[in-house]
């Protein structure tokens, strides 16, 4: 039997990651595409099962993929339908989840998202058994923890289904690419591009919540929402207080 064809859309290598640990012992043919065009490509040259998207990327946004999925996918000329499409994103607000419902977007994940329930959506997604009308899940909002040994505990619990080994592997890859995080950072500093700091700082909101550290994503947070304004010189402070938190994890 032939692998079922998965389609991630995704720029943040530690999100890449976290879905092939999502993915680990189901049979499936991850793709992985950093980028709109990539994806474009990709869904034009082969059939595809299931699509699972971020809505923020380099090159445009999710919601722009899911318009054009219909039309993307009739050019292998597979009588397959239309692949399903998960969107995983930090930004799903009331207005982003209507449009996505419109969209015909199947499941609609707010990150951080458990691995269980990531794992849960794609196994289904996949499954021509399951009907298109099922509501979509939602990742579980953060339980507050005192001390960071207990937040850790609880991002355990919450995102890696109680299974240590699974968050200590994601965690040694969040450690592995921290250096070229903060180089790529740095260099989008320099450059005073605040939409790639933004981006990052999306990015690493996530991420952080996902290793339990609350104290980090709210620094994320207040980075992204300073780099949202387009005025440098708020971004300034937040961005050094983020970096220097990092900074600390990787000495």
């Amino acid at each position: 039997m032939s692998k079922a064809r998965l389609l991630l859309v995704e720029d943040d290598p530690l999100m890449i990651r976290f879905v092939e640990l999502a993915v680990r012992g189901q049979t499936v043919d991850l793709v992985i595409c950093h980028g709109l065009e990539e994806a474009r490509r990709a869904l034009a040259q082969d059939a595809v099962g299931l699509v699972v998207t971020d809505l923020n990327l380099a090159d445009g946004s999710g919601l722009d993929l899911l318009a054009e999925l219909p039309g993307l996918t009739q050019r292998t000329g597979s009588d397959l339908p239309t692949p399903r499409a998960v969107v995983c994103s930090g930004s799903i607000t009331a207005d982003v989840r209507a449009r996505l419902q419109t969209l015909g977007a199947w499941r609609i994940l707010q990150k951080p998202v458990p691995v269980t329930v990531l794992a849960q959506a794609i196994a289904e997604g996949l499954s021509p058994m399951v009907e298109h009308s099922h509501q979509p899940a939602e990742a579980a909002a953060a339980k507050p923890a005192d001390t960071q040994a207990q937040a850790q505990a609880t991002a355990v619990e919450e995102f890696f289904g109680g299974d240590a080994a699974l968050f200590a592997t994601y965690c040694a890859n969040f450690m592995r690419h921290l250096p070229a995080t903060l180089a790529a950072a740095d260099t989008a500093w320099q450059q005073q591009d605040l939409p790639a700091l933004g981006r990052s700082a999306h990015n690493l909101k996530t991420v952080l919540r996902t290793l339990g550290d609350p104290a980090g994503a709210e620094l994320a947070l207040r980075a992204e929402q300073a780099a949202a304004s387009g005025n440098m010189s708020a971004m300034h402070p937040h961005w050094a207080a983020l970096r220097e938190a990092l900074q600390q994890k990787n000495l």
